[in-house]
């Protein structure tokens, strides 16, 4: 099965780092994608897309963290309904063999870790706001998590990030972990490869 892998990133320095290590030489041709506000200019040796040049661009709330190369990806044409495509944070290393699917999450949480769902913040309003039910709204024992999935593209995958924006959540300091639970619930039917990454839980615009 051939899909594209789109990397997720801020700093030039990150990636050079990555590069050296051969984190990602399992899914090369890939192609990173800069996040945020940085030089970049020591990126022309490596595949990349700057999110914020693209004609269409949301990288200005940048609170809505790695959401915002899923949609410079889709809106800018470099992803299409169909595609089977690997959205990767740059903070991930792989465990073991890789096994490419169509459509699965890495890391997933059971959907009784209360944590998860408020982190202190009473995320569970602003969580309904977008998905119009509340956390533990399911029918499903765990939920995945984090911006790293491979996916069957279809733009619907965008809603959530563009209803965000239309109702003015994105001035949250954390609404990057609301989307993410808000995810949670949109993808909770996903099937898991568990056994293929390591994630540091690292920052995706740099703060």
């Amino acid at each position: 099965m051939k899909a594209k892998t789109y990397i997720f990133c801020h700093d030039t320095d990150i990636v050079k780092q990555c590069e050296a290590e051969g984190r990602f030489r399992d899914f090369f041709p890939y192609t990173w994608v800069m996040l945020g506000f940085k030089d970049f200019d020591g990126m022309a040796e490596f595949d990349h897309i700057v999110a914020r040049d693209e004609p269409d661009n949301i990288e200005s709330h940048r609170n809505l963290v790695a959401w915002t190369g899923w949609y410079a990806l889709a809106k800018n044409g470099y992803i299409k309904p169909g595609d089977v495509v690997n959205l990767f944070e740059y903070d991930l290393t792989k465990t073991g063999d890789f096994d490419q699917r169509a459509y699965c999450a890495y890391f997933r949480v059971p959907v009784d870790v209360v944590p998860y769902w408020s982190c202190g913040d009473n995320y569970e309003p602003h969580i309904k706001q977008l998905t119009g039910r509340g956390a533990k709204e399911f029918y499903q024992p765990v939920v995945p998590v984090t911006s790293n999935y491979t996916l069957t593209w279809d733009d619907s995958y965008l809603d959530l990030t563009i209803a965000c924006i239309e109702q003015d959540l994105v001035a949250i300091p954390h609404v990057g972990h609301i989307l993410e639970r808000a995810y949670s619930q949109r993808f909770a039917d996903i099937p898991y490869n568990v056994a293929a990454f390591k994630h540091a839980f690292a920052n995706s615009h740099g703060f």
